[in-house]
C-alpha cells in the first residue's frame, strides 16, 4: 500500500489528549488534517467502520478502552470485508510480551507503547502500509 496525503486515517482512543497526539503527529508527517478522524471508543470505530459512506485505509488503536477494547475492534474490523487488509497500527500505554502476541493474533500489524516518538510513529506507519507485522 502507498501511502498518500489523503490517506484516510481513523485515530480511536478513549483519551482526547492521546487522540489530539497522534492526529498532530500525522499531520506532522504530511497527512491532510480533513482525511483524518477520530473515535473515542471501539464500538464507535466499529459504527464509522460499517458507515458505506466511509472507506478508511488505515486505522491507528488504543487496546484500553471502555465498551470495546482495541483487540475486540481489530477482530470485528477483520470480520469486514472492505477492511480485512487495511493496516492496524495498536498504540498502547500497556506493554508486555503476551500482549505483543495477542495484538499479532488479533490481525493487528504493529505495536508500539505510549508515548510514541515521532520517528517512531512514522516508521511504524510505513510498515503496516506495506504488509509488514513489527
Amino acid at each position: 500500500m502507498k501511502l498518500y496525503q489523503d490517506t484516510k486515517f481513523l485515530v480511536v482512543d478513549d483519551e482526547q489528549n492521546f487522540r489530539d497526539e497522534n492526529v498532530k503527529k500525522l499531520v506532522e508527517l504530511g497527512f491532510e488534517l480533513e482525511a483524518i478522524e477520530t473515535a473515542k471508543n471501539g464500538e464507535e470505530a466499529l459504527e464509522y467502520a460499517k458507515n458505506d459512506q466511509k472507506k478508511y485505509e488505515f486505522f491507528i488503536v488504543d487496546l484500553v478502552m471502555p465498551k470495546m477494547n482495541g483487540l475486540q475492534l481489530i477482530e470485528q474490523l477483520n470480520k469486514l470485508e472492505k477492511y480485512k487488509s487495511t493496516p492496524k497500527l495498536v498504540v498502547s500505554g500497556s506493554f508486555d510480551r503476551s500482549l505483543v502476541k495477542k495484538v499479532a493474533q488479533v490481525g493487528a500489524n504493529s505495536f508500539v507503547v505510549k508515548p510514541v516518538d515521532l520517528e517512531t510513529f512514522a516508521k511504524k506507519i510505513t510498515s503496516c502500509a506495506n504488509g509488514l507485522h513489527t
